[in-house]
C-alpha cells in the first residue's frame, strides 16, 4: 500500500496568479491558507511580484524578502511592533483603533515610514454577525481616521482593506460599496484598496457560473480605481492554493458501496469540516457506481464524500481529490502525521494534454460538397485562401460507400472544406477516450431517415441509432427548417437543439 500524498503543480499555481494579474490586480497571497504553496511561490520567477499577507509572528521567518510582507496586527505590544519594523516590515493592516494608536505611536518613536491599510467593514446592513467575527472598523470611523492621519509624515501610502468571508460568491458589488462608504475627499486621499480574499474555488457544491460575474465586478472596480490612480490589491488564499494541489489516496477496504481510503480528513482536509466544502473526485460523473468515501479514522464524521459516482473501484485503486490545497492542515488527533507534498512542474495528465494541444495540428482538406448539390462549392474553394498548409484528403468522390470508408480511416485533427456529407464518416472514425459530443451549426436537423449509407440529410439520426454518439451529447444550433419527423425524433431521444429562440424572434 502506498502512502497518501499531496501533489502540487507549479504550472497551475502560476496560471492562477496570472489570472488575477491580468485583471490589473496586485496579488498578495494569504500565506496561512497553505504555507507550502507560499514557499513555492517565492521560488517562482513568474510570481516575483507577489506579496504575502501574514497574520502571525510564527510565519514571518518563512518569507525571505520582508519587504513583501503585509502584516495584519492583532493585539501586538509596542515591543513586538518595534521588532517587526526592525525586521524590515513596512506594510501594515489594522482592524481596530487600539492597534492603530499603538502602531502610530511606535512609528513616530522610531521615525520610520510605513504603508498603512485600514480594515473597513462594508455597509453594516450587508454584514451578518452570525457565529463568525466580523473584521474591520465602521466606514464612518474609517473616514474620520483618514482625515486624522492624512498629514502624518510617517505614513507613506494610505489605503483601505475590505474583509470578505472565505468561498464568497455573492458580495462583489465593490465599486458601489466603496463609493457609498468613503467620502469623495477621502477617496482622493488614499493610494490603494485591498479587496481582501474570499475568491472561491470549485467544490462539489460550487456554482462555476459565478466566476464570470465575480471577475467582471473585480475588473470593473480595478479599472475605476486606476482612473483615480489608486492601486488595487487582492488577497487570494483559496483561489491560489486549492486548484494547484491534488490529494492522491488509495482504497484499502471496500464494503457495501463504502470505500475506505488510506488517510483521514483529520490529517489532510480539515477544510471539509470547518467550511463544509466537499472536494471533487477525479473521474466522477453522472454515471457509474455510487460510493461513500470514508477516511480510515474511527470517527463517524470522517467522510470525504457522502455520495459520488465513479467507475467501479476496488482495493488498491487510486482515489484522487481535486482542488485539495486550501487549509489542508493536520491535527495530532490519534497521533496523525502531516502528509508529504510532492512538488511537480505540472500534473501528469495536464502535461500530456498540453503536449497534445500544442503539437502541430494536422489540418485535412476534404473536397466534397455532395450535400449541397454543387450549389455552394465555396466550401471547397475558400479554405485554400486561408489555409495553405493543409493536406488534401485522397478520397473517391464517385463512390459514396468507398469515400466514407476512406474518411473513417483518415488521420487528422481539423477537417475543413467539405459540407455535412463528410460528418458521419469522420465522426465515426474519431478515436478518443471518454465522452464524444457533436455540436452542429446548421439550419437543418439532418435526422429525417435512417438511410444507409447516410447522407447529409440524416447523418445525425444514423449516428444516434448506430450508437456512435449518445443523443444527449448532441447540440444543434441555428435550426430554422425542421420536419415534424425530425422534431419528434429529437424530443424522444433527448437531443438538445436551439429552435425556440429563432421562432420567438420570427427569424
Amino acid at each position: 500500500m502506498s502512502e497518501a500524498r499531496f501533489i502540487l503543480s507549479k504550472k497551475k499555481l502560476v496560471e492562477q496568479v496570472k489570472t488575477l494579474e491580468n485583471l490589473g490586480l496586485k496579488v498578495s497571497y494569504s500565506y496561512k491558507t497553505n504555507r507550502i504553496v507560499g514557499n513555492v511561490l517565492q521560488d517562482l520567477k513568474e510570481c516575483e511580484d507577489v506579496d504575502y499577507s501574514i497574520h502571525a509572528f510564527e510565519e514571518i521567518k518563512e518569507i525571505r524578502d520582508k519587504r513583501k510582507i503585509w502584516f495584519f496586527t492583532q493585539a501586538e505590544s509596542e515591543d513586538e511592533l518595534e521588532e517587526l519594523l526592525n525586521l524590515g516590515i513596512k506594510n501594515f493592516v489594522v482592524d481596530n483603533e487600539i492597534d492603530l494608536k499603538r502602531l502610530l505611536k511606535v512609528i513616530e518613536k522610531k521615525r520610520i515610514k510605513i504603508n498603512l491599510s485600514l480594515r473597513m467593514k462594508f455597509q453594516e446592513h450587508r454584514i451578518g454577525t452570525g457565529k463568525y467575527f466580523v473584521y474591520g472598523m465602521p466606514a464612518v470611523r474609517v473616514n474620520e481616521i483618514i482625515n486624522g492621519v492624512k498629514d502624518n509624515e510617517f505614513i507613506e501610502k494610505l489605503g483601505i482593506h475590505l474583509h470578505r468571508k472565505s468561498q464568497n460568491t455573492s458580495e462583489w458589488e465593490i465599486k458601489q460599496e466603496i463609493e457609498d462608504s468613503l467620502s469623495k475627499e477621502n477617496l482622493e486621499r488614499i493610494n490603494m484598496v485591498n479587496l481582501g480574499g474570499g475568491l472561491p474555488s470549485i467544490y462539489r457544491s460550487s456554482n462555476v457560473n459565478v466566476f464570470s460575474y465575480i471577475f467582471g465586478k473585480i475588473k470593473e472596480t480595478a479599472e475605476w480605481l486606476k482612473e483615480k490612480q489608486i492601486k488595487t490589491i487582492i488577497e487570494p488564499g483559496r483561489f491560489l492554493a486549492a486548484p494547484c494541489v491534488k490529494l492522491e489516496t488509495e482504497v484499502i477496504q471496500k464494503y457495501n458501496r463504502n470505500l475506505i481510503v488510506n488517510t483521514t480528513i483529520y490529517n489532510c482536509a480539515l477544510d471539509n469540516i470547518l467550511t463544509g466544502t466537499k472536494m471533487l473526485v477525479k473521474g466522477e460523473g453522472e454515471e457509474g457506481e455510487s460510493y461513500l468515501i470514508k477516511g480510515n479514522s474511527p470517527t463517524r464524521d470522517d467522510i470525504f464524500r457522502y455520495k459520488v459516482k465513479l467507475d467501479e473501484k476496488n482495493v488498491g485503486d487510486k482515489i484522487v481529490f481535486l482542488n485539495a490545497g486550501a487549509y489542508n492542515y493536520t491535527t495530532d488527533f490519534f497521533g496523525y502525521k502531516k502528509l508529504k507534498t510532492e512538488i511537480v512542474e505540472d500534473f501528469e495528465e495536464d502535461a500530456e494534454r498540453y503536449k497534445v494541444l500544442n503539437r502541430d495540428l494536422k489540418i485535412v482538406k476534404v473536397s466534397s460538397s455532395q450535400g449541397c448539390l454543387r450549389k455552394n462549392t465555396g466550401c471547397e474553394k475558400f479554405p485554400n485562401l486561408v489555409c495553405v498548409d493543409g493536406k488534401d484528403a485522397e478520397i473517391n468522390l464517385n463512390d459514396i460507400i468507398e469515400r466514407n470508408r476512406q474518411l473513417e480511416n483518415i488521420k487528422g485533427d481539423i477537417f475543413i472544406r467539405g459540407d455535412h456529407s463528410i460528418t458521419y464518416p469522420l465522426f465515426k472514425g474519431m478515436k478518443c477516450e471518454g465522452k464524444k459530443g457533436l455540436m452542429v451549426f446548421d439550419a437543418h436537423a439532418d435526422c429525417v431517415n435512417n438511410f444507409s449509407p447516410p447522407t447529409h440529410e440524416d447523418f445525425n439520426r444514423v449516428l444516434v441509432e448506430e450508437g456512435i454518439v449518445k443523443p444527449e451529447n448532441i447540440l444543434l444550433i441555428g435550426l430554422r427548417e425542421v420536419d415534424y419527423i425530425e422534431r419528434k425524433f429529437m424530443d424522444e431521444k433527448g437531443i438538445q437543439y436551439m429552435l425556440n429562440e429563432v421562432e420567438d424572434e420570427k427569424i
